[in-house]
């Protein structure tokens, strides 16, 4: 699928280097290396700009869904335009669709199919997972006529005149590699899972600590180089969740941020990204993962059968999780000024509800504030990502209190219990994922 002509050409990688130019003198006669070097330098720079400093991903469009249709389930992408990992952009001008039936019938695809999808009886049925990229393509266009010896054939007389930015739209078995879009995910993800909690004074080796905390959780990847000979790339970026030493005060954490973005630019993102500057390009640098196609699969016929789609195109699953996406600037800027998602404001002269317990109880979101009676054990439910930020409130009014958390959980990384003298009173955060941080207590 494509915008040229048919019969156009795919151009092949030239050995032009893109961190060269032409060095212009008086008296230099420029030939058709010159131009291309000249070309190939301005490129690279355009390309070199995205990479660098926007990334990679779909930027409008792409929409990616299955349709029926009388061969069988077929794809659909809509019109859209992506920014590859080398930096090249990429233009899909109209809607393109492709018969999955047909794609299976080719011998070539057939071979593709790993051996695990059909038990070793035949006929058999399976799913198979297909990956739908877009990669950057051109081809030259626009024949014209160009000048020559005499007695030449006719095929000698024309050239063509344009090279045309094009596409290529393939299923394959395998994904591309995206190494810099995952790593950034979890980059974000580890710094997203911090809890802001410590002392108001930042101590001497605060930094420090950070530091330690920080390559800690990429240790794998930057020892790497270290090893003789190199082991093979770890599987995770950044690894566990942030140690429950790492204190970072709310009034700190700003200072945290930004020395975390200047080890991600300085040390982690030379590790992970896509293509250096001035790196040579890879066939991979130039495609972008649009969707994984759960397919199920049937052989059928005889002499060793056909695969075809067993099922209609509801039956075929599509998962646009992993596709890199790229928001432009000024949508960026636009949620900058979102505020901060909060609770709904209480009505004028409305208090929380105290919740007074006299049994045992398993705490939930309705028991903000929360009094006892009697010598009781509260559970508190497993910190999650969806509870991340809640609050427990509780008072003793005579007698010692019991608090048990999840035995995945624990109370400041010391135990999964916690007990709370008569007449005190604690006050519990969830952190989402290691358990509940203890924000005041007079115990």
């Amino acid at each position: 699928m494509g915008c040229c002509d048919r019969g156009s050409s795919l151009v092949s990688a030239g050995p032009a280097d893109p961190s060269l130019h032409v060095n212009y003198a008086k008296g230099m006669v420029l030939g058709v290396d010159d131009f291309v070097q000249e070309f190939t330098y301005l490129s690279g720079r355009d390309q070199w700009a995205v990479r660098e400093l926007a990334g990679y991903g779909v930027t409008s469009g792409l929409a990616v869904t299955v349709e029926d249709d009388a061969a069988g389930p077929r794809v659909r992408v809509s019109a859209g335009a992506a920014a590859a990992p080398s930096g090249q952009l990429i233009c899909v001008k109209a809607d393109q669709c492709g018969a999955l039936n047909a794609w299976l019938a080719k011998p070539e695809n057939a071979a593709l199919v790993p051996d695990h999808i059909v038990p070793a009886s035949l006929p058999g049925a399976g799913v198979l997972p297909l990956y739908l990229t877009l990669c950057y393509a051109d081809c030259q266009t626009a024949l014209a006529p160009i000048p020559g010896e005499p007695c030449r054939s006719e095929e000698d007389l024309m050239a063509p005149s344009r090279v045309a930015d094009d596409y290529r739209l393939t299923l394959g078995v395998a994904p591309p590699p995206q190494t810099e879009h995952d790593a950034i995910a979890d980059f974000a993800q580890w710094l997203g899972a911090l809890t802001t909690a410590g002392p108001a004074l930042p101590p001497a080796d605060e930094e420090a600590a950070w530091l330690a905390a920080l390559r800690a959780a990429a240790a794998p990847w930057l020892e790497i180089d270290s090893e003789s000979p190199p082991a093979s790339p770890p599987e995770d970026y950044m690894f566990g969740s942030p140690p429950l030493s790492l204190e970072v005060a709310p009034e700190r954490y700003p200072a945290f941020l930004r020395l975390a973005l200047r080890l991600w630019v300085t040390e982690l993102r030379p590790l992970w990204m896509a293509r250096r500057c001035g790196g040579l390009a890879d066939v991979l640098d130039d495609c972008v993962l649009l969707a994984r196609l759960d397919a199920p699969v049937i052989l059928v016929g005889s002499d060793g059968g056909t695969w075809q789609v067993d099922g209609l195109a509801a039956d075929v699953v599509i998962d646009q999780g992993a596709r890199p996406v790229l928001a432009s600037l000024a949508l960026v800027q636009a949620l900058q000024t979102l505020p901060p998602p909060s609770l709904p404001a209480a009505p004028p002269g409305a208090t929380i509800a105290l919740a007074d317990l006299n049994v045992d109880t398993t705490l939930d979101e309705t028991h903000v504030c929360v009094l006892c009676k009697g010598a009781l054990a509260l559970t508190l439910p497993k910190t999650a990502p969806a509870n991340r930020g809640r609050l427990h409130v509780i008072k003793s009014l005579g007698d010692s209190l019991k608090l048990v958390a999840d035995p995945a959980d624990t109370f400041d990384g010391a135990g999964d219990t916690l007990g709370v003298d008569p007449g005190k009173a604690v006050t519990l955060v969830s952190d989402g994922s290691a358990g509940w941080r203890v924000l005041s207590a007079l115990a």
